[in-house]
Formats: C-alpha cells, sequence, structure tokens
C-alpha cells in the first residue's frame, strides 16, 4: 500500500470511529499539523509511526501499518547463540527498526537529512578503502577519531550505543535501504569503550566492504569477512604513516609506554596499536607482542590485563552520539512532537524526561546564541 492508500485508509478510519484529528495526535504523541500531513499525504511517515496511528485507532495488524520489528539489509552475526540470546537478538534488531524509524522521521520532518557521504566509496581492499574513508570524511590522515560517533553522523551515518543483553555480538549494521546505514554497537558489561571505538570502525567497514553480504537469515560470522572489517577498522583508526611517525617519535620510551603515548594519542585500545605494529613489520608475531605488553605492564602496574581490562581507559563520553537527542529536542520544540513522544524517542523514564526538558529550557539562551553565531 503506498503513501496516497496510507492516509486515505486512516481518513475513513477517523471517520468511521468520529475521532478529530486532536485526538488521535494526542494518541499517538505529536503535534496535530503534522499529524495532518501525514493523513493528508505530505509527509512520509514510518513503520513505527504508522503502527502507532493504527494501535491509537484500535486496530491490530492491518495493511495501514508496516511490521516495524523486521530489516532487509542487516549484518548481524555472532558465535552460536543459545535460545535466550537469541531472542534478545531478536529484540535488539525490532528496537533497531523503531529506532531508525524514529530517526528517519525527525530528519524527513525537520528537513534535516544528511546525505549518505560514502556511497561512492566502492569495495576494495581494506587499507585503501580506509585511507578513502577518511578523504570522504573530510580527514587528514593525522586527525584522531576522538569523537568517532560524531564524526559518522556527520557523513551520514546512523549511530547507536545500547546494551544488547548478551556479549557474543559486538556490534550489527543496516544497509541504505532501510533508513541506514547504521551502526549499533553493543554497550554491555565488561566491555571497554576502546572495544566499542573499535566496533564502530569494523561495522563501518563491513557496510563499505560487504555490501552484498547484508543478509538477514545469515547469521554465522565468515572469517574473511570478519578479516577484512578488522584490517579497515586498524587502518582507519590508526592509518599506518601516522602510526609510523608516533611509534618513531617515542622511540626513546620503553616498550609500554610507547603503546599506551600512542593508544592516548589516537584514542584506541592498546591491543590497536599492538596489531597495526604486528601488521607493519614483517617478522613480529602478534602473540608475541601481547606476550611482551602483558608481562612488561604487570611488571610496572602490577595489573595482568585479564578480563578485557584496558590500561588508562578512554571516557564512554568520548565516542557518545548527539546527532539523534539533538533532532528529538528540535522536533520537541518546533511542537513536531510531544513530550511524552520524545521521552518514548530517548527512552528516558518521566523524571529523566522532566529533568531533560528542565535543562533544555534553562540553556536555550547560550545554545541560542550559538546557533545564530553571536558573540555573547
Amino acid at each position: 500500500m503506498d503513501l496516497h492508500e496510507n492516509a486515505r485508509n486512516i481518513e475513513q478510519q477517523m471517520k468511521e470511529r468520529k475521532i478529530r484529528i486532536e485526538e488521535l495526535a494526542s494518541r499517538v504523541g505529536m503535534a496535530a499539523p503534522i499529524l495532518e500531513q501525514v493523513i493528508r499525504g505530505r509527509l512520509v511517515p514510518g513503520s513505527t509511526l504508522m503502527r502507532k496511528i493504527s494501535e491509537a485507532l484500535s486496530e491490530e495488524s492491518s495493511d495501514s501499518q508496516s511490521a516495524g520489528s523486521s530489516l532487509s539489509s542487516i549484518r548481524f552475526r555472532s558465535r552460536t547463540l543459545n535460545n535466550a540470546e537469541r531472542l534478545k537478538r531478536s529484540e535488539r534488531i525490532r528496537d533497531a527498526a523503531t529506532w531508525i524509524d524514529d530517526y528517519s522521521f525527525l530528519e524527513n520532518s525537520l528537513g534535516e537529512k544528511i546525505p549518505y557521504r560514502l556511497a561512492h566509496v566502492e569495495s576494495q581492499a581494506p587499507a585503501e578503502a580506509a585511507k578513502a574513508a577518511r578523504l570522504a570524511l573530510g580527514l587528514s590522515e593525522k586527525t584522531p577519531l576522538q569523537r568517532l560517533s560524531a564524526i559518522l553522523e556527520e557523513g551520514g551515518i546512523k549511530v547507536r550505543l545500547t546494551d544488547f543483553g548478551f556479549s557474543k555480538t559486538s556490534g550489527f549494521s543496516v544497509g541504505e535501504s532501510d533508513g541506514g546505514p547504521a551502526v549499533i554497537v553493543n554497550t554491555g558489561p565488561g566491555i571497554t569503550t576502546e572495544h566499542q571505538v573499535f566496533t564502530i570502525a569494523h561495522e563501518f567497514g563491513h557496510l563499505l566492504l560487504h555490501r552484498d553480504s547484508y543478509v538477514p537469515s545469515i547469521e554465522s560470522e565468515h572469517a574473511g569477512e570478519e578479516r577484512d572489517a578488522n584490517e579497515f577498522a586498524g587502518n582507519f583508526l590508526l592509518p599506518r604513516e601516522p602510526f609510523l611517525d608516533a611509534w618513531s617519535a617515542s622511540a626513546g620510551l620503553d616498550f609500554v609506554s610507547r603503546v599506551l603515548w600512542i593508544k592516548e594519542i589516537f584514542s584506541v585500545s592498546y591491543q590497536t596499536v599492538l596489531q597495526r605494529l604486528y601488521h607493519v613489520q614483517e617478522g613480529l608475531r602478534l602473540s608475541d607482542l601481547r606476550k611482551r605488553f602483558a608481562i612488561e605492564y604487570r611488571e610496572r602496574y602490577t595489573h595482568d590485563l585479564k578480563n578485557y581490562y584496558e590500561p588508562f581507559p578512554l571516557s564512554p563520553l568520548s565516542i557518545l552520539p548527539v546527532r539523534y537527542p539533538l533532532l528529538v529536542r528540535q522536533a520537541y520544540e518546533k511542537g513536531i512532537i510531544t513530550d511524552l513522544r520524545a521521552r518514548e524517542m530517548l527512552t528516558l523514564s518521566p523524571v529523566e524526561m522532566s529533568r531533560r526538558i528542565t535543562v533544555w529550557k534553562d540553556l536555550h539562551p547560550i545554545d541560542d546564541i550559538l546557533r545564530k553565531g553571536i558573540s555573547p
């Protein structure tokens, strides 16, 4: 059913149930003028909004709503899952579909859609693809990616950080045909910020290198594709030449200090630094590098690095996605969505939403000045 048929169907149901647009808008949690544009066929709704409208009209599943729980272009690979983990996997896919629908609705309603800046980057060798990706994003090889989520958002890629409820999968990605490209990253217990950084880059690599592998029915990992994505991530986060320059500049330090110094500069894990060292120097074994680092680190810091411990860890705030909550705020302040709908989109409790709105109001004068580019 196309957009205009959907609109006519909703309008007919409203007439049959004698529901005014103001009442339906209140039930759905959005401004009546915006809902009217949907009903008149002037605004394209996502499947989440269509589901809410159908529910508000006391309808069960019908042609006027989309499933909203399936994605046709998803790459969600993992090791063998038990039944409980498989259920959580399905829940994360439904959550992602709803989030992408909400994200797209906000972009369309506000006229803030960002074009995907890497659509022209063809599938190629991981190192070359990483270099092309940096170029497309306006980054030099020497630019540290200290705000990786925001950088990808500016390139038209949606980024979400959320607890999957199980640890066998670090993240997954969604193709353009489902409202993406999007990267969803697991933030569950024990998953360090550094690991999340690598996962964002890894899934980004899949988006560029393996566009034909976005098939929902395939759940097992492909060893070759995983190696490609890992190589892409290493080159994207820590390009060869800047890495060699930093390694050379730190030649007077001991081995552990050199690794941690580079880790700090480029906001990556110590494991990423060791992997880059392995890739640029023939004759080295990664296992030997890891063993040496662990022994020397334990001697100095009395820690064995077990349980995925990360020395001098990055702050989780460094990779927070910022665009989606900004769009929610803008839609709320423009009257496009209600506070209830904003709370649902941000997955906040009533108290948390109330506090968030208070902060928005308190800081509005400062934010307004900054938006206008006027010095206070």
